[in-house]
């Protein structure tokens, strides 16, 4: 399976790749999270089984500052779906049964 997934390191580029897609999805992390690094693994997972119309736009927040305020992201972990370039579910925190949820709305979305 052909899944596009782009580490996003500043505003254009995240303003150019929600405007290349229709469906996006956006996670914010950072290295020193640890809920970050415990949720990876089910993220990629949930990925992986996705429909192959959302792609993924990652941003390490100590990177991409600028995305970060664009964003009003306050704490990490942060996915948000983005479709024809809106932000339209978001969440944060590392509760997979949240994250699920984010992901089922994408899937309805569609």
């Amino acid at each position: 399976m052909n899944r596009v997934v782009c580490k996003l390191k500043d505003v254009k580029e995240y303003e150019l790749f929600i405007s290349n897609y229709k469906y996006v999805i956006i996670k914010a992390s950072a290295n020193w999270c640890g809920p970050c690094q415990r949720i990876k693994e089910f993220f990629n997972s949930l990925v992986y089984n996705m429909s192959s119309e959302f792609v993924v736009g990652l941003v390490d927040i100590d990177d991409a500052p600028c995305i970060k305020r664009k964003m009003h992201i306050n704490a990490v972990p942060f996915i948000a779906n983005v479709i024809n370039g809106e932000v339209m579910d978001v969440m944060t925190g590392s509760d997979e049964n949240m994250i699920q949820d984010l992901f089922n709305k994408c899937e309805n979305r569609l």
